[in-house]
């Protein structure tokens, strides 16, 4: 007998769960909560015993203070929303939903298995662009979709061939390509409010995979060049590094000296922001991504007490 609970992420959709965390309105208001229920076009939050009703409309998103990883509202159907991690930001949005299902195999155990959702917004579109499962025509469709919200760079509508196969990873790389080609950096930057982020490496791969691309010599095979914001450091392998940035301002960042790799970040002021970077070696790709704040502490604190790296202030 074969059965499944389907658990995780999906439960965002209708936002109720315990757990203390912060609830951000589109005014810039922050409100704390222990609970939180959506019901009809009201938000119910419990905190400290004292309940409060919140419109729905007035909700940007949330975060959970065990994770700091914002989830944004948009929407489910015409009564229902949901709550995504965006993964991209540019002109092109790119939000996901994981959903983890839980099966019995028979055997006494259990296997769990990963469904991913992601969502495409620029200007008032927002559509469905990926989800696992979906073959044939359904992914044909959705790769019109993908090429009518690039078509105004031909960079970008050119790496989307006819064998172009629609995976997660690859709508990443055309999006995250599309919102470089398409970001406009600014004269001056508002620098009145700055926000930390820490980037670290858990492995040599990367600067490996970085000198035989770019052959970058004036780096040893441990160590890879990073720029943001008009400022370089050097981060080799098993090493952290902090960075101040200017609140919500979209900032782009490179590896190596000839910027063979860049992706756009974006800061705020509610968290200290951990950002790994890595290689993917099945894809030969580089990659930038946001890890959760208990997943961030924890491996500075491997680093810095297995190999007692200090850090260092740019």
């Amino acid at each position: 007998m074969k059965f499944q609970i389907t658990i995780g992420l999906i439960l965002l959709s209708i936002l109720g769960s315990k757990g203390q965390g912060t609830l951000l309105l589109q005014d810039g208001q922050k409100i704390n909560f222990t609970k939180k229920k959506e019901s009809g076009d009201k938000l119910i939050l419990t905190d400290k015993k004292q309940k409060r009703e919140i419109n729905v409309n007035e909700v940007k998103g949330y975060f959970e203070d065990y994770e700091f990883i914002i989830y944004y509202k948009k929407p489910f159907n015409s009564t229902r929303n949901q709550y995504l991690r965006r993964t991209l930001e540019g002109k092109i949005n790119l939000y996901q939903k994981t959903t983890t299902t839980k099966s019995y195999n028979g055997n006494g155990g259990y296997s769990y298995i990963n469904s991913e959702e992601y969502y495409i917004e620029k200007g008032d579109r927002f559509e469905l662009i990926f989800e696992t499962g979906v073959v044939g025509q359904g992914k044909k469709q959705r790769i019109e979709i993908l090429k009518s919200l690039v078509s105004d760079s031909d960079v970008t509508l050119n790496s989307i061939s006819e064998d172009f196969k629609l995976t997660s990873e690859n709508l990443i790389n055309v999006i995250r390509n599309y919102n470089i080609q398409k970001y406009e950096s600014k004269v001056t930057l508002d620098t009145s409010s700055l926000s930390t982020i820490v980037f670290y490496r858990v492995g040599k791969d990367i600067a490996k995979s970085i000198s035989e691309r770019i052959q970058y010599r004036n780096l040893s095979d441990d160590s890879i060049s990073i720029s943001i914001h008009n400022k370089s450091f050097i981060l080799p392998s098993y090493e952290w590094q902090e960075v101040k940035i200017p609140v919500n301002e979209l900032i782009k960042m490179c590896m190596g000296n000839t910027n063979s790799y860049c992706d756009l970040i974006n800061a705020h002021n509610l968290f200290k922001i951990y950002i790994e970077v890595g290689h993917n070696k099945k894809s030969g790709e580089f990659y930038i991504k946001q890890t959760g704040y208990q997943e961030g502490i924890s491996v500075l604190s491997r680093l810095e007490e297995n190999r007692k790296w200090k850090r260092k202030k740019i």
